[in-house]
């Protein structure tokens, strides 16, 4: 029967087009982020790690005093598992970036560290070779599946062949991982190229030396809670037998899918059920239309009824029309899923940082949900279409009175209520991001990062300290070659990301005596020509000498916040000491320049000294008449020596505007729940007012008779619903301010919450509710109050 009912439904619905359209676009827009977000949840939350019994790993970390979560050390390895009996294996990974020198070339790469017992513990089994030995293995090498093909052409007689890094140091490789061994890009956001075997002595033995992290899997039996019990016991003996070291060092587990996910699983599940919720209201929708239809058809259902056919197979025709409906719906949701699924796949996500965000596709467990979501719809829309032929005392869904006040009734009120408030917390929140991405857009930062391609290159480890300038000043004599009249500079770190704030101590004369004090400020090592190139102006004293890239090794240059906040308005002269980098870091302010901040996303310009000396890591600036390529680049830079690896290649504006690509994701999700959003607000508030039509409709007709005027019925029926809008706008407003004011600490680039987007999202809202409603009511201006009177 219900085979007949599928054959004989499509038919029925193309009698009707225009609802079959707008109830297949509601279930569509309201399933669409519903199956993508369950698409991110089952990869991300549901789906097991990529390891052996996953759920007994943990990860062992340590806090201090005041820091965070902190890593550990190969003593504390050692101590723990000689204290404890908690856990069955344990191990030390790490990362790190090394330089690679191979047939006379350099490269910089990203490598791992594991101890010898990780790959067990983990169940990771090797593709070749033997995995690393216990014991002092940092000579020993694995390769991973990736680097093994690119760089050794995947020759299966790879084992025992010599990785040479940082200068003179060297690896033999013993194995190579298969493509499964996901630990690091899941837990350090890195992909390594091949990994070193990480002792529990030398410096990973250092007990003070906590720069690794620690994985145990709990013994069989072991839950997690009597671990961290046990850590407590041990943290207690540790602080009292180490007290130089351990002092205020408390040892603690967490799950590694806690470590991986971070909240990033709350923040899904939170969200999954916010968009579940509108398509709740999708739903509901959809079932207001497929009411609206039961009572229009009342006379084809009587005449089927006389000519033979039972409830069971009238019940069988409407569910088989909901489904058709429903499946046709989330088929459509379905589609519109999938492209944006095939983006994120394809890393358009991949700045968030969402751990297995990219294996996020569409697969069956997404098709079962959708058809799962199908049969729910389809099942309500029945249940609603057979309700008038029980003949059972239907509550009307709006009431309404001769008086004239026309109005919902409490469902579907408070269903219209809530989706005007999540389109106005949506279109408020979105004005808010759009204004911001707006203003990041044309941020000024105090250098000019237009044309400036930038490179970062590495210096042999091999080479002498003082002859980092002299090799750094080789580079800078070739480059300007590339380009006509092109401007290079170097500096160390890229000024669109300065390394973290460090203690500065200043010495000042003053009215016959040296003053000493304390100042704060980002330090930058750059050449003669940074300034210049960058469009840094001077605002006193002078630049870094330029006879030579660096012939000022004991000068500095302050910005000018530095200046203005440390030195008092008089900075020529001052005298800075960093003793933590040696005795002889001791640097004289020459000038002033300029302050920049470290990217559009800063709040404030940054205060920093600049000092004019070379190292081992530094970022060529190269701003041509024509931007020459990559490849031109690191020719020129390895013409010098070949042994300098050149990596990171690209323009200095995209890293200053890297906060921006960020905004624009979260601005297209925005956008994306909003445009579903609406469409959901729309079919809704279309069904409502259809519905207070139909049951309403002899109560306008009597009214319509005895002389009111269809204009006076059409804002009557409008009135209740603008009011809503207005509700609705008022809530959301004031809902879209403290989820501003809450996601401010998370996203720093927000500016505060502007009446200009309540105002123009409250009008946008309150508009696209009275249009809804007075393009379902138009009907009332052609009304015909003989003719619905003399309906039986």
């Amino acid at each position: 029967m219900l085979a007949n009912s599928l054959w004989l439904a499509p038919k029925l619905l193309l009698r009707s087009p225009r609802f079959a359209a707008l109830s297949i676009a509601t279930v569509a827009a309201g399933s669409f982020l519903a199956l993508l977000l369950f698409s991110f949840v089952e990869a991300v939350v549901l789906r097991p790690l990529p390891f052996h019994q996953p759920e007994s790993i943990v990860v062992l970390e340590t806090r201090g005093p005041r820091d965070g979560a902190g890593g550990v050390s190969g003593a504390d390895i050692e101590d723990i598992r000689n204290s404890t009996n908690a856990f069955a294996e344990l191990g030390l990974v790490g990362s790190v970036e090394l330089v690679v020198t191979s047939g006379g070339n350099a490269e910089r790469v990203q490598a791992g560290e594991l101890s010898a017992g990780v790959l067990p513990l983990l169940g990771i089994p090797m593709r070749m070779g033997s995995g690393l030995p216990s014991g002092n293995n940092s000579a020993v090498a694995l390769l991973s599946s990736g680097y093994w093909t690119t760089h050794f052409a995947a020759d299966p007689g790879v084992l025992g062949a010599t990785i040479r890094y940082n200068g003179a140091r060297q690896a033999t490789v013993a194995g190579v991982l298969g493509p499964e061994f996901r630990l690091f890009p899941l837990l350090f956001k890195t992909e390594p190229l091949f990994y070193r075997g990480l002792p529990t002595t030398g410096d990973a033995g250092l007990r003070s030396n906590r720069m690794w992290t620690g994985l145990a899997r709990l013994r069989s039996g072991v839950t997690a809670g009597q671990a961290e019990q046990q850590l407590r016991a041990y943290t207690a003996r540790a602080q009292d037998r180490f007290r130089k070291s351990n002092r205020g060092i408390s040892f603690h587990v967490r799950p590694l899918k806690e470590a991986v996910n971070g909240t990033w699983d709350r923040v899904l599940i939170f969200l999954n059920g916010a968009v579940l919720l509108v398509a709740l209201a999708a739903a509901a929708n959809t079932a207001s239309l497929f009411l609206i239809r039961a009572l229009s058809r009342s006379k084809e259902m009587a005449v089927r009824m006389a000519l033979g056919a039972n409830l069971r197979g009238l019940a069988g025709l409407l569910f088989g029309e909901a489904l058709v409906v429903s499946v046709v719906g989330v088929a459509g949701g379905l589609a519109l899923a999938y492209p944006v699924a095939r983006l994120v796949e394809q890393g358009a996500l991949s700045r968030l940082h969402i751990p297995r965000l990219e294996e996020a596709g569409i697969d069956r467990a997404d098709v079962l949900y959708a058809l799962l979501l199908a049969i729910v719809i389809s099942a309500l829309c029945a249940l609603v279409s057979m309700l008038p032929m029980l003949r059972q005392p239907l509550r009307p869904v709006l009431g309404g009175e001769a008086g004239g006040r026309i109005s919902g009734g409490r469902t579907a009120r408070a269903l219209v209520l809530f989706e005007v408030f999540a389109l106005m917390l949506i279109l408020s929140v979105g004005s808010l991001f759009l204004g911001s991405y707006s203003k990041l857009a044309h941020a000024r930062v105090g250098y000019s990062a237009k044309d400036v391609l930038s490179a970062r290159m590495t210096l042999p480890a091999s080479l002498p300290e003082e002859n980092d300038a002299s090799e750094v000043g080789d580079v800078l004599a070739r480059l300007p070659r590339l380009s006509p009249h092109a401007e290079v500079a170097v500096s160390y770190p890229l000024p669109s990301a300065p390394g973290p704030e460090i203690s500065v101590s200043v010495e000042q004369e003053g009215q016959g005596a040296t003053t000493a004090s304390r100042a704060y400020a980002h330090l930058e090592r750059v050449d003669s020509g940074y300034f210049r190139t960058l469009g840094v102006s001077l605002l006193d004293g002078h630049e870094f000498l330029t006879s030579s890239p660096f012939a000022e090794p004991d000068s500095a240059v302050v910005s000018q916040v530095f200046a203005q906040r440390w030195l008092n308005g008089r900075p020529i002269g001052a005298v800075l000491n960093l003793p933590q980098f040696g005795p002889g870091w001791k640097f004289t302010v020459v000038g002033v320049v300029g302050s920049t901040r470290q990217s559009v996303s800063s709040k404030e310009s940054d205060s920093t000294v600049y000092l004019n000396r070379a190292t081992t890591w530094m970022y060529v600036l190269l701003r041509p008449a024509g931007m020459s390529d990559a490849a031109s680049v690191i020719q020129a830079v390895k013409s010098v020596d070949k042994s300098i690896a050149v990596d990171h290649i690209g323009t200095l504006r995209s890293e200053v505007e890297a906060p921006m690509l960020g905004l624009q994701v979260e601005l297209g999700t925005l956008a994306l729940f909003g445009a579903a959003l609406l469409v959901v607000l729309w079919a809704g508030i279309y069904s409502t007012v259809s519905l207070t039509l139909c049951s309403e409709a002899m109560q306008i007709a009597i009214r319509a008779a005895i002389g009111a005027t269809p204009a006076r019925l059409l804002v009557e029926v409008v009135r209740p619903f603008a009011g809503l809008g207005v509700g609705g706008a008022v809530a959301g407003g004031a809902g879209a301010f403290l989820a501003v004011a809450a996601l401010r600490s998370y996203i720093p680039e927000l500016e505060a919450f502007p009446v200009w987007a309540a105002v123009a999202s409250a009008v946008v809202v309150a508009a696209a509710t009275v249009a809804a409603a007075t393009a379902s009511a138009r009907g009332i201006l052609s009304l015909d109050p003989a003719g619905v009177l003399r309906r039986p």
